[in-house]
């Protein structure tokens, strides 16, 4: 699926540069805190970026991941409200920030701006959508494997096979499981090669093992 950036008209992908100002972030920068006001639509054009909520004991859990081409926290920008999370750079991100008032504007007057932006609040809701009902009714195994497809899609890449650098603890947020579960999933799929494990990095050989294995599990939950 394209992300924001595909989108757009190759005239407007240039001229956001002008329109916003360009930044760069190394890894664990924070680009904005929970509860600040919205200033700026994040357009990352490489890189990695995390949005997290801390609960009250300080855990840190992961409530989405951005990569190249893709902007964020959308909703704030239009209705003016505080960032609902915390945005961390996972590695070192270079970035344009549109201000608010620009993005208003571009809103208002560019239609394929405009087009964009919703096909992104779109995505977005519908990928909510799954989370939620993956997280209400999944085992953990199928959790973790819906989690792994979500990261392999937001990598972008295209060619196999795929290693996925991040950690476990990250994984788990990301699947709503304890760390304790998430290895013990991840090690049975390994066990059962759907998945390799090579120097404590998950490598995804195939498309298809995952696909095949969702099948399985999806068709376990109707007959139960």
């Amino acid at each position: 699926m394209p992300n924001f950036l595909e989108c757009l008209p190759k005239s407007l992908q240039a001229e956001l540069s002008l329109f916003g100002r360009e930044k760069q972030y190394d890894t664990d920068d924070t680009l904005f805190q929970e509860g600040a006001p919205p200033k700026f639509l994040p357009i990352i054009l490489s890189g990695r970026v995390k949005v997290v909520k801390f609960l009250d004991e300080g855990k840190e859990t992961i409530i989405n991941i951005f990569t190249d081409g893709d902007a964020f926290v959308i909703p704030p920008l239009v209705d003016n409200l505080s960032y609902p999370a915390t945005a961390i750079a996972m590695e070192r991100t270079r970035m344009v920030e549109l201000e608010r008032e620009r993005f208003l504007e571009l809103l208002k007057t560019n239609p394929d701006f405009s087009f964009a932006i919703i096909r992104e609040l779109s995505k977005l809701l519908r990928e909510k959508n799954k989370v939620i009902r993956e997280l209400a009714t999944s085992s953990p195994r199928h959790r973790i494997l819906v989690t792994l497809e979500r990261i392999v899609e937001k990598s972008g890449q295209k060619a196999y096979p795929i290693v996925i650098t991040l950690r476990r603890r990250e994984i788990a947020e990301m699947a709503g499981l304890t760390t304790e579960t998430a290895i013990r999933v991840i090690r049975k799929l390994a066990a059962e090669s759907v998945l390799k494990i090579e120097r404590a990095k998950i490598i995804i050989e195939s498309p298809l093992a995952l696909t095949r294995e969702l099948k399985r599990c999806a068709m376990n939950v109707t007959k139960s």
